[in-house]
């Protein structure tokens, strides 16, 4: 035990005793001159190394840390007498209630009553308004796959309202991840509000749709003149890539604002995936990492780089996983969350990781919750079937497992098509990292799927037992037990096996088999993709990957996974819980997902 746990731990014991906060009772020892004797005579018998310098100094560092997140604002639920703020309600001139507009009928009554909760907590506790200086950090906490986007569309709209008028978002490592962020932005923020006439102001993008940089030419006193115009104001947006040389660029492109517009910039900073690349790795080793400093050159003066948004910005981070966020380093030139963390909400609809996996019983104050039966174990076999074995060739078959997944994923996708035939539907295989093991395998799956007609004919009993099989396992009945509150619309029943029996041929003709990694265009191959103007015969889609599709990105559609990977101890518990890309909304087809792992 070393000085700082000695000091902790007494500190706990008076928390408990004295029914005090953490400061209070750190002060309280600090003050007692009996407390500081029993220390200095105890220590030693723990096997601290402990005298009056080195307690003072423990004492010194263990206070900076209290005070670090003492005024931290946790984010309470408006109430009607909330002294923070008065709640926004919706109001189509305003860019945030056109927003929340448009979701009607997408979302349940109960997730629009909660959006609205959740961004009036957001937009009143952390927004700046417009007396106040944009120089706050904070931290909003989320699910996987449980709608952040959502959420954080609401707080850009709300921001453009009060008069931010540069917005950018760091989406992630990935460039199908930023394409993606982008167009729903896009989507459900600037091109609607666009086509208002008489908006008081109106979108710029300064990122690229087909690429991961700056999306305009020039120097920004030239692309950006309306940034603070009275008649209508210009508000620049932009999803970019956490990667060095493209947010350098971006650096330089802000420096050539005209200076006038300079000092009235107000800068909003969403940084989505933040635990992604943005924290310190260098912090240890006492160097800053490339993207965390460039980062805090948006928001801070660091390495004696200067920028024009640094102390103008407000930088907000979106995360399910906040280890390394919170962990990671504090102080005033880092991105530590210091004004502010929140939790969102899930929803009543979300299939989560109790909903798949259920929640201990132990879990006090919790409900118990009894999973839906999705899961299938892969045993031994299959597994060594289709995961590479570090140093041995990997020759992958088409396992009895594997091919249970893609005869599931043909059937649901069928069912799916019954009620319409322009749907998305997605298998994930996720066997291996490795870009050449994704090759091999996709050579497996395409020929088997080339097969996949012959096999129909011939097997048909075989796909109705797994269909009748796995019907059973996943009833209404069961479902309800899961989602007790989810609430309506209510989930739909199977349809009968002779209507899927029908579609199943046309369906395996449209099957698309898309690589995705790093390399799968160079080589040749298509990587996945859900662009708007895709014909329907292309919209099935099984996605064969690692990196790429194990954080952030939405697979459109998920009816069947097939998740097999080899992890050493040191695999990180937020790396594992990002891979469950399972996670998440499956309105109109909620008995259909399954998972074999």
């Amino acid at each position: 035990m070393n000085l700082l746990e000695f000091l902790r731990n007494r500190v706990d014991v008076i928390i408990q005793r004295n029914k005090l906060k953490p400061l209070e009772a750190l002060d309280f020892l600090i003050g007692s001159s009996k407390e500081r004797e029993d220390l200095l005579e105890k220590g030693p018998y723990m096997g601290v190394e402990i005298d009056d310098l080195k307690l003072d100094e423990a004492f010194r560092l263990y206070r900076n840390e209290l005070l670090r997140v003492e005024n931290i604002s946790t984010g309470d639920y408006y109430e009607e007498n909330n002294a923070t703020g008065e709640p926004v309600f919706p109001d189509e001139n305003t860019c945030w209630g056109y927003y929340y507009s448009r979701l009607v009928g997408k979302v349940s009554e109960e997730d629009l009553k909660r959006i609205l909760k959740e961004c009036n907590v957001i937009n009143i506790q952390f927004l700046p308004q417009l007396a106040q200086i944009p120089d706050r950090r904070g931290l909003v906490i989320g699910q996987v796959q449980s709608g952040k986007t959502t959420i954080f569309n609401g707080i850009i709209s709300r921001a453009a309202d009060i008069g931010f008028n540069v917005i950018l978002i760091l989406s992630g490592t990935i460039e199908s991840l930023r394409k993606q962020t982008q167009n729903r932005i896009a989507n459900d923020v600037t091109i609607p509000w666009g086509k208002k006439t008489d908006a008081p102001f109106y979108f710029t993008w300064i990122s690229n749709f087909q690429g991961s940089g700056l999306g305009v030419v020039g120097n920004a006193s030239i692309v950006l003149q309306d940034l603070n115009s009275h008649l209508r104001r210009q508000i620049a947006i932009g999803v970019f890539l956490k990667n060095g040389t493209v947010l350098a660029n971006l650096i330089e492109f802000l420096k050539t604002i005209n200076p006038a517009d300079a000092a009235h910039l107000r800068v909003l900073i969403i940084d989505d995936e933040a635990d992604q690349a943005t924290p310190n790795a260098g912090v240890y080793k006492k160097t800053i990492t490339k993207i965390n400093g460039t980062i805090k050159n948006l928001v801070n003066r660091e390495n004696g780089i200067t920028c024009p948004t640094q102390t103008r910005s407000s930088y907000l981070g979106f995360t399910a996983t906040p280890f390394a966020n919170l962990l990671n380093e504090a102080g005033f030139h880092t991105l530590y969350p210091k004004d502010f963390i929140y939790f969102l909400r899930s929803s009543e609809r979300y299939f989560g990781p109790w909903q798949l996996f259920g929640n201990p019983d132990e879990v006090e104050g919790e409900e118990t919750i009894i999973p839906i039966d999705v899961v299938r174990m892969l045993d031994n076999d299959d597994i060594s079937g289709t995961v590479p074995i570090p140093k041995k060739k990997y020759d992958p078959i088409i396992t009895h497992g594997l091919r249970k997944a893609i005869l599931w994923f043909v059937m649901a996708s069928a069912a799916r098509r019954l009620k319409d035939s322009g749907i998305w539907s997605t298998m994930l295989i996720h066997t291996s990292s490795s870009t050449s093991d994704h090759q091999k395998l996709y050579t497996e799956v395409d020929k088997y799927l080339k097969r996949l007609g012959e096999d129909w004919t011939v097997s048909e009993p075989d796909w109705r037992n797994l269909w009748n099989e796995e019907i059973s396992r996943v009833t209404l009945e069961s479902f309800s037990q899961a989602f007790p509150k989810y609430g309506e619309p209510t989930p739909s029943d199977y349809p009968l096996w002779e209507d899927v029996a029908k579609e199943i041929p046309n369906v395996i003709k449209d099957v698309k088999v898309r690589m995705d990694n790093s390399l799968a265009l160079a080589a040749g191959f298509c990587r996945l993709d859900y662009s708007e103007n895709t014909p329907n015969s292309e919209r099935l889609q099984i996605a064969i990957g690692g990196n790429t599709l194990s954080r952030g990105l939405t697979l459109e559609g998920l009816v069947s996974s097939y998740f097999a990977r080899r992890f050493t101890k040191q695999s990180a518990y937020d790396t594992l819980l990002q891979m469950g890309r399972w996670f998440g909304f499956r309105q109109g087809y909620e008995l259909l997902p399954r998972l074999w792992t």
